[in-house]
């Protein structure tokens, strides 16, 4: 049972965790308190929201989309484009700014905010007018490098283990405020200097070669209704009229066996694993899919490492009461409208104490969804 806690001087629901472990932990929830003047803007009634607290984008080129094509689930999903990446500008002269107080009545103190436009493609390096030439030039050298899969495979084997910032700096000669942005691409939840060359170029080669593939502009969608929690829905939908079979509040005890040989002619290449449930039933199961929460620790050391040294995040979800429509302008001619942007925060925008590189610090990624999403009202 997951206790819930509201703070009456606060205004705050903190949600216990520890009576039922998960990947979650410290989470809250806060309701703001408004003034006379922001009543119009206020929450809707509950089923007016569908909102996914770990929201994702899926790329075109990711093995998703084929898993969802081969088993017919797409048929009963909808997806929406993606729109334009941002990150925040350090420089508040600078004349490419995109985000403008748009709600003047609404808010009491207006604040600049300027975002860049991160280029994603080469047809973006040329458009911006912003990035000198030679700076042009040194992104054209590493886009062109991460859209070739032998080229940037031969970078892995010889600089796999390096920083990608360092790569940058010293092969690519990427200005550093412009390495930001390509760090930004490859979603890294790591600071710049933990970020290596072997994780940051097969990420930029699936962003940069998913571009096109399901429309002008735009390399990933969003589902609509919910995120991902849609797709298993419907997975779950697909399963059962095959024939699947589910168990409902029946954990894992324990995993008695990780390589039993399938005595059964027809599978004897079958790999399966004997799995004792929470009140003693016992199945074998070829592939067990779960979190560090719910899989009990192996004897083995290396997945005990692993449970241990798991990354964790910070992760806020938002409402607000205005449709930010300048972060969705279509990314390209002839391309959809996006429901969904990605604003970066880069650790140079942040407050650091001054003992605190900015090279230490993860990059903060907004995941931006507009209404069209189904996710909130229309205007929020």
């Amino acid at each position: 049972m997951v206790r819930f806690c509201y703070h009456r001087q606060s205004g705050s629901l903190t949600v216990d965790l520890a009576s039922n472990p998960t990947q979650f932990s410290h989470a809250s929830i806060r309701k703001e308190t408004l003034d006379e003047e922001s009543q119009s803007n206020r929450l809707g009634f509950s089923r007016a929201y569908s909102i996914s607290l770990a929201p994702h984008l899926i790329y075109t080129r990711s093995n998703l989309v084929p898993a969802l094509v081969s088993s017919k689930c797409y048929r009963q999903l909808e997806f929406l484009a993606m729109g334009s990446w941002w990150i925040h500008e350090e420089d508040k002269d600078t004349q490419h700014s995109v985000i403008k107080e748009e709600e003047e009545d609404t808010v009491k103190r207006k604040q600049n905010i300027t975002l860049q436009k991160i280029p994603g493609s080469r047809e973006d390096v040329f458009e911006d007018k912003s990035i000198s030439l030679r700076s042009t030039r040194s992104l054209m050298k590493i886009l062109k490098l991460a859209a070739d899969p032998e080229a940037y495979l031969t970078v892995i084997e010889e600089h796999g283990k390096e920083s990608f910032s360092d790569y940058l700096t010293s092969e690519c000669k990427i200005d550093p405020k412009l390495q930001a942005s390509l760090l930004a691409l490859t979603l890294s939840p790591d600071p710049p200097s933990k970020t290596t060359v072997a994780y940051a170029l097969p990420r930029l080669h699936r962003h940069l070669t998913s571009i096109g593939i399901f429309g002008p502009g735009f390399g990933a969608v969003v589902p609509k209704w919910g995120g991902l929690a849609e797709l298993a829905q419907v997975a779950c939908r697909a399963c059962a009229v095959g024939g699947g079979v589910y168990v409902l509040k029946k954990g894992i005890e324990s995993i008695e066996q990780f390589s039993v040989e399938n005595t059964d002619t027809e599978a004897s290449s079958l790999q399966l694993t004997t799995v004792r449930l929470a009140g003693g039933n016992i199945v074998k199961a070829r592939c067990i899919v779960g979190t560090v929460a719910t899989i009990p620790t192996r004897s083995d050391t290396a997945l005990a490492d692993k449970r241990t040294s798991m990354l964790q995040v910070t992760h806020l979800t938002a409402i607000v009461s205005s449709p930010l429509a300048s972060l969705f302008p279509p990314p390209a001619e002839g391309s959809p409208p996006p429901a969904a942007v990605v604003v970066v925060i880069p650790p140079s925008s942040l407050s650091l104490p001054d003992d605190v590189a900015n090279s230490t610090v993860p990059l903060i990624y907004l995941n931006v969804h507009s209404s069209d999403t189904g996710e909130c009202p229309e205007g929020q």
